[in-house]
């Protein structure tokens, strides 16, 4: 259990959050369109992202399209709320 709460906070997550295909019940559509939140670690780049992502599900039958590539980012531990916690600073 511990490590299904620990792991997305120490590694690349992908969430899908928006799926468009048909308009239609009893349609198959000919295009499907999802989009799938990422989260890179501090470090990680957008092109780690996009190996993770075909590592999972190949590299065949779909487009990549990067719709806002911002690297991992990282916040300094000398932050204000970090200041009031930390005995140590």
């Amino acid at each position: 259990m511990a490590r299904t709460l620990v792991e997305p906070l120490l590694s690349l997550t992908f969430a899908p959050t928006m799926v468009e295909a048909s308009q239609k019940r009893n349609v198959i559509p000919a295009l499907c369109v999802l989009e799938v939140d990422s989260r890179l670690q501090p470090g990680q780049t957008p092109e780690d992202a996009r190996e993770e992502l075909r590592a999972a599900i190949g590299d065949d039958g779909y487009e990549y399209e990067l719709i806002e590539a911002i690297g991992g980012t990282g916040s300094s531990m000398r932050t204000p709320p970090a200041t009031f916690t930390n005995t140590s600073a």
